[in-house]
């Protein structure tokens, strides 16, 4: 078994080579992550900070919809078109990805600017310039998303990350640096939100020149004969399956802010970012992995596929443990310091929400899986279901416990869609995505399609 275990981890052939390449990318960019978090915790206390992390949820909702799951279909389109040599049809998915976008965030940004008019008066005049700023976010993100999906779908996994990942929170924080040492403006949330879009605008120049450098030139103004309809179609599903996931995400903050001072939505704001660094191992692994499952699929390598599922759950889960002990241990102590006092709080909500971290971690790369072999329905019913979950319990567990409820209810909802993921994984791909999947060898036939 020992034995076994050391062929499955072995530094032989490319994967653990990008794990490590791309872990330091999302190590360092978690690093300026959590700086800036530190550094607007403190520059705008509890209260600001809550007024930020609602405006930042609203228009995540927004960057979802805009970018309609195309980064995930232009990762799939672009990595089969690699692994069979034929890049016509990726080009063209891509040129369509752009303009639908660009499309679809400028109705976006036009209907909600119509209903932030209408509850002027209810938002208050900084949730209000904070959104108002926050919307210009929309298209710059939704596009830098796209492209790192295209190149991920190349195999530069590096290229596809550095920009977002490591780039734009550098870049944030330096200019919260700059401005809060110049000491020029009152600093407060619409300062924050300024300071942050034009680093995504930073991040989105560099997206498109690496995207220009290493897009094969011998397939520029070329054209294929798949109709937008099909690409549609296939996005759809992601899209959904990626609005669901987010709104679980931030429909949780979105009530604390309804519900409870703008001083426990930073609270909760503070868990939610130390939570992140935990669940470091989970992001990394299934961004690694995605394109890799990808190519395997079109290459019809099933036994590969198992083999690569299985070495993700394990780093997903060991990563995830390593990550929490500290604030296990020491956690009020560490938010404390480094947060400041007044959000030393949070750690009842980062306990709850590490937990649903574990769980996740433990069901391995389920949902790259479902994706990246056509089964992206399966993935968008799982994340439905668990949307219905989430709706029933969130408000009365807030109700009752505040915070804490709220991290309660999202890491039961965490756990309600890796569940049905990991079982549809079994049924439709014939393969174990978890961490129980050791020694599983891929059952005979080939992975179903369902779509």
């Amino acid at each position: 078994m020992i034995g076994k275990l050391r062929n499955h981890l072995a530094p032989d052939g490319p994967f653990l080579r990008v794990v490590v390449a791309s872990a330091t990318l999302r190590v360092t960019g978690m690093a300026f992550g959590l700086l800036v978090g530190i550094q607007l915790a403190r520059l705008l206390g509890a209260e600001g900070y809550g007024v930020y992390g609602v405006a930042m949820s609203v228009i995540a909702l927004l960057t979802v919809a805009a970018e309609f799951g195309l980064s995930i279909l232009v990762t799939r389109e672009v990595a089969s078109a690699k692994a069979l040599n034929s890049f016509v049809s990726a080009g063209d998915v891509l040129a369509w990805a752009n303009k639908f976008v660009l499309l679809c965030s400028l109705a976006l940004i036009g209907g909600m600017l119509l209903l932030m008019g209408a509850m002027h008066v209810r938002l208050g005049q900084g949730l209000y310039r904070t959104l108002a700023y926050g919307l210009l976010l929309v298209p710059v993100v939704a596009l830098a998303s796209v492209w790192g999906g295209a190149l991920r779908g190349l195999q530069n996994i590096a290229g596809g990350q550095f920009p977002d990942v490591l780039l734009r929170p550098a870049l944030f924080s330096l200019l919260l640096l700059l401005v809060h040492q110049a000491g020029l403006v009152v600093f407060d949330p619409t300062i924050a939100m300024i300071l942050g879009l034009v680093s995504a605008g930073a991040a989105l120049l560099v997206s498109g020149l690496l995207l220009r450098r290493d897009w094969p030139t011998s397939v520029i103004g070329t054209r294929s004969v798949k109709s937008s309809g099909n690409w549609l179609r296939s996005a759809a599903p992601m899209a959904l399956s990626e609005g669901v996931r987010v709104l679980q995400a931030h429909l949780v903050i979105i009530v604390l802010g309804v519900m409870a001072a703008a001083s426990e939505v930073g609270l909760f704001r503070v868990a939610v970012s130390v939570s992140l660094l935990i669940t470091l191992p989970v992001s990394l692994l299934n961004v690694v992995s995605s394109p890799m499952l990808a190519k395997l699929h079109a290459e019809g390598d099933l036994a590969g596929m198992q083999r690569l599922l299985f070495r993700v759950s394990v780093g997903m889960t060991v990563g995830v443990i390593l990550l929490c002990l500290p604030f296990v241990f020491f956690g009020r102590e560490l938010l404390g310091f480094v947060f400041g006092q007044q959000f030393s709080g949070s750690l009842n909500s980062l306990l709850i929400l590490s937990a649903g971290a574990l769980v996740n971690a433990v069901f391995g790369a389920a949902i790259g899986l479902l994706n990246m072999t056509g089964h992206e329905k399966k993935v968008t019913r799982a994340f439905l279901v668990s949307l219905l979950f989430l709706a029933i319990m969130v408000v009365p567990l807030t109700l009752v416990y505040g915070g804490a409820g709220a991290a309660l209810a999202s890491s039961a909802t965490v756990a309600c869609w890796n569940w049905i993921m990991w079982k549809d994984a079994m049924k439709h791909c014939n393969l174990d995505a978890s961490i129980f999947g050791f020694g599983a060898p891929a059952r005979r036939g080939v992975a179903n399609v369902d779509r």
